[in-house]
């Protein structure tokens, strides 16, 4: 039963000193004749549950001027060891003196009373007052019963007289507290954002906020305390979404880099065309391409064999793949030329308006064609036609022409 009451007095020490307290810091700077060796023993509570009050009040580090550090309370064998400058250690005897009195539950006849909350729900304040100064005390029947009860909105308290009247006012203290904690604790406004991708993938928008991630605390208990913690992003993989909790600024920041990185890759038109060489004038190659690929080998006219059209995304490591029939075959054996060529996106420049590949390959099948005929990494520039390479005896050139698609990058401005 004694242990039980000392830790409702050491409760109620601690949150009535946290009325008046302010936080205690580290202190450094000291000089040694600033401090002094004081030796605290308790009559009825016991040593750790005196120490672990007085710590969490009043604990503190000690830096002084030559470097050394040490706690200023410290638990003994028979006693608590104060390391502390004289008007902090009064103010710890005064605590002390007040923790250090010998309570006991005795039957008798009780009053009840009755506390209307003015700062803070009922229900709050008669959780933490049982916490404090809840007891069960003994009734001349013989049956023990709690001496604070929650009725409605009020708070009963049912004790022997005196008692009574000083959970009734420590009740008082208590509610008036809440008012003071809440007028000087700054508020803070977190706000919600509730965002679903546009382009990009849940996970890739996830990577891109690990930046952004950290713990708040939305809601502030009692005397500055948080009554718990959250982390501020959470992903909602049902419905592809995120919600976002957190102050104006960061809100802010979060929505101008979505903004800027979930839209859609710039997209481009791939034209492919693969070409033979003539000596006759029969070509049908356009002018502008055949004086292309004349710079390389000089024939009398160009025909196009095989020629498809892809729109693309210019991602990185986006892969395309396009297969294209040509006009040679067999008609004995029915069979075709078919042209393939395979490609990963490393990197579009939209001012530029250049594509980079890598691993290009160019491949073909059908009669005297079968498998790759040449692999490379290049960079093409819109409008152009790129001549990728020519292969074979009867040479093969292949051929990429780049076009952007969309609407046109937005002017920087100075």
């Amino acid at each position: 039963m004694m242990s039980k009451l000392n830790r409702r007095k050491s409760a109620t020490l601690l949150l009535a000193s946290l009325c008046y307290l302010n936080p205690i810091t580290a202190q450094s700077g000291l000089e040694e004749e600033q401090v002094a060796l004081y030796h605290i023993r308790p009559q009825h509570i016991t040593l750790t549950e005196a120490h672990n009050l007085l710590n969490q009040l009043y604990g503190r580090q000690l830096i002084f001027a030559d470097g050394r550090r040490t706690q200023n309370i410290i638990l003994s064998t028979d006693s608590i060891i104060v390391y502390e400058e004289k008007d902090r250690f009064e103010k710890i005897t005064e605590t002390v003196a007040t923790l250090d009195v010998k309570v006991e539950s005795v039957a008798g006849d009780s009053i009840v009373s009755v506390y209307e909350p003015k700062h803070v729900d009922s229900h709050t304040l008669s959780q933490l007052a049982n916490q404090i100064m809840g007891r069960q005390i003994q009734r001349g029947n013989g049956n023990w019963k709690s001496n604070i009860s929650l009725a409605g909105t009020s708070i009963v308290v049912d004790d022997l007289p005196e008692a009574a009247g000083i959970i009734l006012t420590k009740l008082e203290a208590l509610d008036d507290a809440f008012a003071k904690s809440s007028a000087s604790s700054p508020v803070i406004d977190y706000q919600t954002l509730e965002y679903r991708p546009r382009a990009l993938s849940l996970n890739s928008i996830n990577s891109a906020l690990q930046p952004f991630y950290r713990t708040i605390n939305p809601a502030t208990g009692p005397f500055g305390g948080h009554m718990g913690q959250v982390q501020n992003i959470a992903l909602i993989q049902e419905q592809g979404q995120l919600v976002v909790r957190d102050t104006p600024e960061q809100i802010a920041a979060i929505e101008n880099l979505l903004a800027r990185i979930d839209k859609p890759a710039p997209q481009v038109m791939i034209s492919a065309y693969v070409l033979t060489g003539k000596n006759t004038e029969e070509g049908n190659a356009p002018a502008e391409l055949a004086a292309a690929l004349r710079e390389l080998l000089p024939y009398s006219s160009y025909q196009i064999e095989a020629a498809g059209v892809l729109r693309t995304a210019t991602s990185p490591q986006n892969h395309f793949n396009l297969s294209m029939r040509g006009n040679s075959g067999n008609v004995a054996t029915n069979t075709t030329t078919t042209y393939q060529i395979q490609a990963s996106i490393t990197a579009f420049d939209q001012d530029q308006q250049s594509l980079t590949f890598d691993n290009l390959n160019f491949s073909g099948s059908g009669p005297n064609l079968n498998g790759q005929l040449f692999n490379t990494s290049t960079t093409i520039f819109g409008g152009e036609y790129a001549v990728l390479g020519v292969s074979g005896g009867a040479p093969v050139f292949a051929v990429l022409r780049m076009r952007p698609v969309g609407p046109a990058p937005a002017k920087k401005s100075n």
